[in-house]
Order: C-alpha cells, then sequence, then structure tokens
C-alpha cells in the first residue's frame, strides 16, 4: 500500500499482481491543499492510452474516498496482470470539486514487483545510535522530525540513483533492506550536515567521511531484476566497470 509521506512527493507505486493497492492524491491547487467536496472519481489508462476515449480507460470514473487528511484515496486491484501489466507511467485521471469549482488532476503512477518509493529501510534510531550526542545535538537544533529532514531526503536521492541505473525498475526484485547501508551513511551525511553550524566543526567532518563511505557501499551494492514471469533474473552492480582491450581483443 503505497502511503503519501511529506517530503516525498514521488510517483506512486502499485505491486503488480496484488488487491488493494492504495493509491492516494493530494487535491493541490495552485500549490495549497483543497479540501474536496464529495462525489470525486477516477480513471485509470495505460501508458500512452488514449485518455480522450473513455474505452481506453481500464476504470472509468470509479468512486474516489476521502481521508482525514482530505487526501482522496482509491483501492486499484491489480491482481489480473494481463490488464494491469509491470510499467511505467501509468495516470490516474482524478475529478473532483473544490470551492464549487469542477477539477481534474492527473497522475502518473508505476506498476512495479517491488514497491520502494515509500518504504525507506532506515529510521531515526539507526541514526541515533552512530553517536551518543545526537538526541542533544537534535534537541539543540530544534529538530523534532529526523525522518522527514534527514532519512527521506537520503532516500529520494538514492531512488534517483537507482532509476538512473540502467535497469527497468518496474522488474526490479531486491528486497529494500539491501539498500539500508547505504541508505544509513547517506542519511548520516545528510544529519551530520544539519548539525554543522561552522565549517571544519565536529559535525562537519563527519559529514565528510559519511561522504566518503556511501559511494563505496552503493558501487558494491547488487541489485536483481526480473523481467518476466519467469524464473530468469538479471544482476547489476552499481558500477560496470569499463573492460580492458589489450592489442586487438576487442571483446566487451
Amino acid at each position: 500500500m503505497a502511503i503519501v509521506q511529506p517530503g516525498l512527493r514521488r510517483k506512486q507505486e502499485v505491486r503488480y499482481g496484488a488487491t488493494s493497492q492504495t493509491l492516494t492524491l493530494i487535491p493541490d491547487v495552485d500549490g495549497a491543499t483543497v479540501d474536496p467536496a464529495t462525489g470525486a472519481t477516477v480513471s485509470i489508462f495505460r501508458p500512452h492510452a488514449d485518455i480522450s476515449t473513455s474505452s481506453q480507460a481500464e476504470v472509468l470514473n470509479a468512486a474516489a474516498s476521502e481521508d482525514s487528511n482530505n487526501f482522496l484515496t482509491y483501492a486499484l486491484n491489480a491482481s489480473t496482470t494481463a490488464t494491469y501489466y509491470l510499467g511505467e507511467d501509468w495516470l490516474a485521471v482524478w475529478t473532483y470539486t473544490a470551492s464549487s469549482v469542477v477539477r481534474v488532476q492527473r497522475q502518473l503512477f508505476d506498476v512495479v514487483r517491488v514497491p520502494l518509493n515509500h518504504f525507506p529501510p532506515c529510521n531515526i534510531n539507526d541514526l541515533k545510535s552512530a553517536y551518543l550526542e545526537v538526541d542533544t545535538a537534535l534537541s539543540q537544533a530544534g529538530v523534532t522530525d529526523g525522518h522527514q529532514r534527514f532519512i527521506l531526503p537520503a532516500w529520494n536521492e538514492l531512488l534517483t540513483l537507482l532509476e538512473a541505473r540502467g535497469g527497468w525498475r518496474p522488474s526490479l526484485i531486491t528486497d529494500p533492506v539491501v539498500f539500508a547501508p547505504t541508505l544509513r551513511e547517506l542519511a548520516l551525511r545528510h544529519m551530520c550536515e544539519g548539525l554543522s553550524r561552522k565549517p571544519g566543526d565536529v559535525w562537519a567532518e563527519r559529514a565528510k567521511r559519511h561522504d566518503e563511505r556511501w559511494p563505496m557501499l552503493w558501487e558494491n551494492t547488487a541489485v536483481r531484476y526480473n523481467p518476466g514471469d519467469s524464473s530468469y533474473t538479471d544482476k547489476q552492480r552499481g558500477r560496470t566497470q569499463p573492460a580492458m582491450l589489450v592489442g586487438n581483443d576487442l571483446r566487451r
């Protein structure tokens, strides 16, 4: 189930072949969240569908629900894999009324084997365990939500690298916990930078150490993909080393 978290506004992800996959929309007008009236609906289209043709909708004008945050939600049944196949840029078209004006908001989402966006495999206690004085330092700095301040930005950064890695994101089958060591180092860099008060102080030096460590962890993280519903998998690492060319040996 995709959960919208403050500070993590990425495309939502639906688990391939699963029921009760919750799509969530934050009703947004000119950058401000609004309270929609009752009667909101949502239509779902495949990637590259003609959205002006209602016959191309997989779901047409289904009733949406409103939660306690005034977010609109829809429980999508993606269990029929022939219909909801692995892919990026599925489209949800939401229609709702706010301040007596009918509004249409479009939202992209991906159908993937393993959702990652909203499930960072690290928490604030993982960061606090690195240094005994973290609690005091966070309190003195007035930081009350270390998860949003440090972990979510680091997770955003890591996911951006993962999407650029070369594998096909929807087919990724690697469990999020595999990314935990890299995420912890990257989040510690964010935290130490946030606690630093001047160049060269103890937190700045610690941030520098974590900034040197996390790329090595990332480069040695094996990421596995399963592009089809077979047993075939493909493994990639963070950095592909260039082939050595010797004489007339042009093998790649």
